[in-house]
């Protein structure tokens, strides 16, 4: 039995990512497969086309307080809870589909009180291995701390750091560390409407000072009517004034509290490029999550050349240059952009990278799970 956990439940970003896993583990394994969460997380994975599974209800923590040393006690009880009821053999493996601090601390407080395999699907968190600190509560020391907790492997999405990582980690816990793909299965659907505009999106992280200055790089050029160019920017988090830098063909669009999973598709399936406007020294250890949600509804980028993007570009998933003002001089200069032929040649290497990803990623999972 394999049995998947979501003991956080942050917001609609993890259903994309927990679905893609969940589907590459039912596509990999003949094994039963029941997932443990949340009444609502179950219910928005089905909205969202959740495979055929078994699922049970749970308590979890709640993401602000998930990454705290204070309901680590929280987590182990929830643990032991649900690994009764669902009735867990020798042979089964467990896999939790995020893992806040405190869920750390908790499975290594009780690892050694099962017999089965204990799997972590990290996300961002591995971020912090940059960081050569050693807090008492940072993401090297809890690793250090699994160093003989031989049932315990751990998932990243970090291919493209895999060396850097494996040396940055102790060599017990790197021959237990599998290094995926980010999961980018998902239907890409265009808005094929008639227009007379190139359309542009920024959102999320890439709404930073380096977008400044892709803007300032237009704006020297002039206004260009012909492109459609909207930044999402969410209230209260995205503090930076932007606004004296915009030319007239940005819209900008504000919530605040934060897009809505429809919302966000909606403006994607309906741009022609998404911006990607990051520098060499962001994601060096972790994936994009604006790069996986433009190889998962195929669409070009125009990014800058920092490190994840290095290693999904070939072949070439849309228009790189070296610097925010480069980048924003192509834009303005419109040569490149309204080349069809081109732009069609990256859509198709970027269903040919989607497939790779997913194809690489169910081998791994049937070398993880035994079934070849």
């Amino acid at each position: 039995m394999i049995v998947l956990c979501e003991l956080q439940f942050d917001n609609w970003a993890h259903i994309e990512c927990n679905l893609g896993i969940i589907r590459i583990i039912k596509a990999s394994t003949s094994e039963k497969i029941v997932l443990v969460a949340s009444e609502e997380h179950i219910k928005l994975l089905k909205e969202s086309g959740l495979p055929d599974v078994d699922t049970m209800t749970s308590r979890i923590v709640k993401p602000r307080d998930a990454q705290k040393k204070e309901f680590v006690e929280m987590y182990m009880g929830i643990l032991h809870e649900n690994l009764c009821r669902v009735g867990v053999e020798r042979n089964d493996t467990v896999f939790f589909l995020s893992s806040p601090k405190a869920l750390s601390l908790a499975v290594y407080q009780i690892a050694g009180d099962y017999f089965n395999r204990f799997i972590f699907v990290e996300h961002a968190n591995w971020e912090e291995l940059s960081n050569p600190g050693m807090d008492v509560f940072s993401e090297r020391t809890i690793l250090s701390l699994y160093a003989k907790s031989l049932n315990v492997s751990f998932i990243t999405f970090s291919p493209f750091a895999k060396e850097y990582i494996k040396d940055n980690i102790c060599k017990s816990v790197a021959s237990r560390t599998f290094f995926f793909h980010h999961p980018v299965e998902g239907e890409a659907v265009d808005d094929d409407s008639e227009r007379d505009k190139l359309r542009m999106l920024a959102y999320g992280q890439s709404v930073n000072n380096s977008l400044s200055m892709v803007l300032k790089a237009i704006k020297d050029m002039g206004d260009l009517p012909q492109i459609d160019f909207t930044v999402l920017r969410r209230c209260g988090v995205d503090n930076m004034d932007l606004t004296y830098l915009f030319p007239k063909f940005v819209r900008i669009k504000q919530h605040y509290s934060g897009f809505s999973k429809r919302d966000l598709i909606s403006n994607i399936c309906s741009t022609d490029w998404i911006i990607i406007p990051y520098l060499a020294n962001q994601y060096l250890y972790s994936m994009s999550g604006i790069l996986a949600d433009a190889i998962r509804y195929e669409k070009p980028v125009l990014a800058i050349n920092f490190n994840v993007l290095q290693y999904y570009n070939n072949p070439p998933i849309g228009i790189v240059a070296d610097s925010p003002y480069e980048l924003g001089r192509i834009i303005a200069s419109e040569s490149l952009l309204n080349d069809r032929l081109q732009y069609d040649i990256y859509k198709s290497n970027i269903r040919q990278i989607k497939r790779k990803m997913y194809d690489e990623n169910v081998a791994k999972m049937r070398d993880i799970l035994g079934d070849n």
